[in-house]
């Protein structure tokens, strides 16, 4: 009888093929793994960058040996994270003050089943625990709103009057410009000053309106053409912070998306240029992005927007930070400033304390048709009238300086 063998050739490329196709699954897994390993990694690195942005933006001041836990929602909330792997991290970032000048961050997360830090669940004593309200918990900031055109227009008796409207814009919500109400009416068949008043509120309940005022008269106006700027806003103030060898969203519907609008020529968005430093990042820092637009008749507008580049390439698990030291009151020179139309001025700052940190400013005028101011407290005179420059901290200390132009 013949005996058969059992390895044959057949059964032998069968088991070659199977062991090639299980170690290129196997290989297949260990290499997407080794990838997730790595965006985790960069997870929990950008996690640790907005930790002290969310301390400084939510006004949480940590006293010596207090410490805070701040959940991955509630950093995420106001800082972007572009990474989709992001949904599979649950965690958070303990905050600790050890003395009176440094806060330690140190990040504790558990990325699915493949990434977990050192410690993952660990919880400090409640008796040092800090738990006072954040900004955005008591958010006593108003919406912030721009009328589109002039404080005051004049209308021809019997004309057809079109309210230019408003824009406006929530620390917390972000565009709130659907949520304006708009109090008075204009009648243009009878002469007289009649004032519309936009009214808007964000979610926290805080208020703001501005006012209008249209002047109806039969005596013909000289008129002097378009000189009122667009108005440029954006969706949210939302501060991103990327890794390097990524780039920031400028998509018009983005993280930072904008619109723009104009009082002659209506919604001129799609005219918004934008430059800076908007292709990939290959160092880290604080960078910035401009965003420029013109309407017809050459009125230009100008705004910036800021984001951070971070080193997200290896597993940190603590940085530390000086603590932020806010400020207190805010004095300026000249309080008052007398120009002539064409001319410019300067507003000076003084910070209390001296040394305090925490020192971004934001400059508005209340009559950008009589006096501009730019991002350094230069002012300049466009014609006559008065224009009070409001100079606000983060904080919301603010001062002003009283711009009168003949």
């Amino acid at each position: 009888m013949e005996v058969q063998k059992f390895w044959t050739k057949g059964k032998i490329i069968f088991l070659l093929t199977f062991i090639l196709l299980v170690g290129s699954i196997a290989s297949i897994i260990y290499i997407n793994r080794s990838k997730l390993k790595k965006e985790y990694i960069k997870i929990e690195n950008q996690l640790l960058n907005i930790a002290p942005n969310y301390i400084e933006r939510e006004g949480i001041i940590l006293n010596a040996g207090e410490w805070r836990e701040i959940s991955i929602k509630e950093l995420t909330k106001n800082s972007y994270i572009p990474s989709a792997y992001l949904k599979d991290c649950k965690g958070y970032v303990i905050a600790s003050s050890d003395n009176d000048d440094d806060i330690k961050f140190n990040a504790y997360v558990k990325c699915g089943n493949i990434y977990t830090t050192e410690n993952y669940g660990k919880k400090l004593s409640s008796k040092t625990k800090n738990t006072a309200k954040t900004q955005s918990q008591k958010d006593t900031k108003k919406p912030e709103i721009k009328l589109i055109g002039k404080e005051e227009m004049n209308v021809a008796l019997n004309s057809t009057f079109k309210d230019p409207g408003v824009v406006a814009t929530d620390n917390i919500d972000g565009d709130v410009t659907k949520k304006v109400t708009v109090d008075g009416t204009v009648d243009t068949s009878k002469e007289g000053t009649y004032e519309l008043t936009y009214n808007v509120k964000d979610k926290a309940g805080n208020k703001n309106s501005i006012t209008r005022k249209v002047i109806v008269s039969a005596k013909e106006e000289t008129t002097t053409g378009d000189i009122n700027k667009p108005v440029i806003s954006f969706k949210s103030d939302i501060e991103s912070t990327i890794c390097t060898g990524e780039k920031i969203d400028i998509s018009q519907n983005g993280l930072y998306g904008y619109s723009a609008y104009d009082d002659v020529d209506g919604d001129i968005t799609s005219s918004v240029k934008i430059s800076g430093s908007t292709g990939i990042m290959n160092s880290v820092g604080s960078f910035v992005i401009n965003y420029e637009v013109s309407d017809s008749s050459g009125n230009k507008t100008t705004e910036t927007r800021n984001f951070n580049v971070k080193d997200c390439s290896s597993s940190s698990g603590t940085i530390t930070k000086q603590k932020i030291i806010d400020v207190t009151g805010l004095t300026i020179t000249p309080t008052t400033m007398p120009l002539s139309v064409g001319s410019t001025g300067k507003i000076n700052v003084y910070f209390v304390p001296s040394n305090a940190t925490n020192k971004a400013l934001r400059y508005t005028s209340s009559n950008p048709q009589v006096a501009t101011v730019d991002l350094s407290g230069n002012v300049k005179a466009l014609s006559t009238g008065t224009s009070v420059i409001t100079i606000t901290t983060n904080n919301g200390i603010s001062a002003t300086c009283t711009i009168n132009v003949k």
